[in-house]
């Protein structure tokens, strides 16, 4: 009896599983490995990965890649579920890369509705040619549902290796350095975050850096005299160091070359009100601006200006060596400006223009040829031999205002 039922039975079995296979068959609109992080978060774990091809009906239960096989495209991507939409298929949130690895297919992750995260473990090497946010390709039939989120490579003591480029909502963060990124990324980075442990080598980096940079650490010429580009307003914060100690000819530069940029917005650092930063060594902020709203101490053997202006909110201090207001810039002092013992601050070709100056012990205000518009001198002012000082406007002096010899001149100017 139950073998006559069971004979019966299984034509209709058949047919409901023929029934629920067409069901479940799915056609993914684009050619990918696809990410969906069914085993695990490792981002080189063969079950994590289906492949999926332009108009081939997918089976959802085909058999993954081989081991550590990487994507050429990873990104959102459509589906159907019997030739109807139904949505779009994400990558997970985050993935680690735990040991080192070498591939020729080129990486690119878009930014879209979710924010990812791809980690560089210590150490571990990821080298391949990357590109790092930006738009979701044309051909990829995807249907958004928000806005773009952030793209980030997270270094936390591995490294990145081959090329690199940032695009718009990237990220890049350094916890601790695993290497340098010399001639490693290029692009525009929206956002770039040095821990307490990190260094970002500037050497030879090819990139600009937009939007927020906070520095825990150390942006640092490591070797030779090198450029750190930056472009529009940037939101400088945390607690850390611009170390170009090394090289003679190092530079912030603006990447328009010109003060007010392409699209009317200044090219500079913005250090916001809860902002500590030390600058140390020998770098020219060139055509990039400075505006303090929170802490900056200058240090090194020649920090100076050129083409820039530089804003002090709050607490500006020169704590060593020299830095020179140079050729058309501007020191606009809202605030205080400190000299320490044994510091100079110069005037070459520039301005200091209102607020108060203090110097201690052998600190100075030395004009080389340079203009005091409007300043209350609390400190030395001293005009070296051959130079020469304009004041204009009301001068406040509190202290002293010197000649070195009888080579030095002071002028007063009309208004």
């Amino acid at each position: 009896m139950l073998s006559r039922v069971i004979a019966r039975a299984v034509p209709y079995l058949v047919l409901l599983f023929l029934s629920l296979r067409a069901w479940a068959d799915v056609t993914i609109t684009t050619g990918a490995w696809l990410w969906d992080g069914s085993a695990s978060s490792d981002w080189f774990d063969a079950a994590n990965w289906g492949y999926a091809e332009q108009g081939i009906i997918q089976d959802p239960f085909l058999t993954p890649p081989i081991s550590n096989s990487l994507p050429v495209y990873i990104g959102p991507a459509g589906y159907t579920v019997n030739g109807i939409f139904v949505g779009t298929l994400l990558p997970s949130s985050s993935a680690t890369v735990s040991s080192s690895y070498s591939t020729s297919p080129s990486l690119n992750i878009p930014s879209f509705e979710n924010p990812f995260t791809l980690i560089i473990d210590s150490g571990a090497t990821y080298s391949t040619s990357a590109s790092i946010g930006g738009a979701v390709s044309v051909n990829q039939q995807y249907v958004p549902g928000g806005p773009d989120q952030v793209v980030s490579v997270v270094l936390n003591g591995g490294c990145i290796a081959g090329s690199w480029n940032f695009v718009a909502n990237s990220s890049l963060v350094i916890n601790s350095s695993g290497c340098s990124l010399a001639g490693v990324i290029s692009g525009d980075l929206d956002s770039l975050s040095i821990g307490s442990g990190g260094i970002l080598d500037v050497g030879s980096l090819g990139a600009s850096f937009s939007g927020v940079i906070s520095n825990e650490g150390s942006i640092a010429s490591v070797a030779g005299s090198n450029t750190l580009y930056i472009e529009d307003a940037v939101s400088l914060s945390g607690n850390g160091l611009f170390d170009f100690a090394l090289g003679s000819s190092n530079a912030i530069r603006g990447a328009d070359g010109i003060l007010v940029g392409d699209n009317g917005v200044d090219d500079e650092l913005v250090v916001i009100a809860s902002a500590s930063q030390v600058f140390e060594g020998n770098v020219t902020f060139d055509s990039a601006g400075l505006i303090n709203n929170g802490s900056v101490s200058f240090q090194g053997a020649g920090i100076s200006s050129v083409g820039s202006i530089w804003v002090n909110n709050s607490s500006f201090t020169v704590s060593g060596g020299t830095t020179s207001i140079g050729s058309s810039s501007t020191l606009v002092n809202n605030s205080v400006v400190d000299v320490s013992d044994g510091a100079t601050l110069a005037v070459s070709n520039g301005e200091l223009n209102g607020g108060t100056f203090n110097t201690s012990g052998s600190g100075k205000i030395s004009p080389v040829s340079g203009k005091l518009n409007g300043i209350t001198n609390a400190g030395l002012v001293m005009v070296p031999n051959s130079g020469y000082a304009w004041l204009q406007n009301t001068i406040t002096n509190n202290a002293q205002i010197a000649t070195e010899d009888i080579n030095s001149r002071i002028y007063i100017e009309d208004a």
